[in-house]
């Protein structure tokens, strides 16, 4: 489980990295001035990025109600964005409604393209984590499926592929193991049902 929280402070911050305003924002070139032309002043963080910042700060001191409405504030603004969307998914996922998170972590992960791409992998990788943890083990199984073959294709962002593989073959044992407990599992129903009628008569 530590190991797994590792994960996941990896991926938050690199997620943190990917929204900062200063990393994202597009850097004019500097051009020679004519003499005497006033410089342009720096331009203001965009309202959607003060959001961003804003709920990354509630995030922090585990106000995760307000960070979800910060980061919906910025969505609005920003309704195409993985970034917000996966931000949106880990307040969603704080909060404990994790069927929602994942739904979030999904819209990131369609949505990130061009730069932004390397946020499939880290939303991929929550799609995994949060469906084992709610015991769907086929769709984690798929989520860390998908991550492998993007990032064998793409490279991009932090490299889980080897904890990738390693939790899909952690999966496939449980999900044998989970088939050869069934017949067993049915027999103990079957005897309980036996001893509930015999004392019911």
């Amino acid at each position: 489980m530590t190991r797994l929280s590792t994960v996941l402070a990896c991926v938050l911050a690199m997620a943190f990295i990917a929204s900062s305003p200063s990393l994202g924002a597009d850097k004019k070139k500097k051009t020679k001035k004519d003499k005497g032309a006033k410089e342009d002043p720096p331009p203001a963080a965009a309202e959607e990025m003060t959001w961003l910042q804003q709920g990354h700060a509630s995030y922090i001191i585990r106000d995760y109600g307000k960070a979800l409405d910060l980061y919906r504030k910025a969505g609005e603004k920003m309704p195409k964005s993985p970034v917000v969307h996966y931000f949106i998914g880990c307040a969603l996922k704080a909060k404990g409604e994790n069927e929602k998170a994942i739904e979030s972590f999904r819209t990131s992960y369609l949505m990130a393209t061009g730069k932004e791409e390397g946020m499939k992998g880290v939303a991929l990788v929550q799609v995994a984590l949060l469906s084992e943890a709610m015991g769907d083990l086929e769709e984690a199984k798929n989520a860390w499926q998908d991550y492998l073959e993007f990032y064998s294709g793409k490279g991009t962002g932090p490299d889980l592929t080897a904890l990738a593989s390693k939790r899909i073959e952690a999966i496939y044992k449980v999900i044998k193991l989970k088939k050869q407990y069934e017949p067993v599992k049915k027999l103990i129903v079957e005897q309980k049902d036996k001893e509930k009628a015999a004392s019911g008569s």
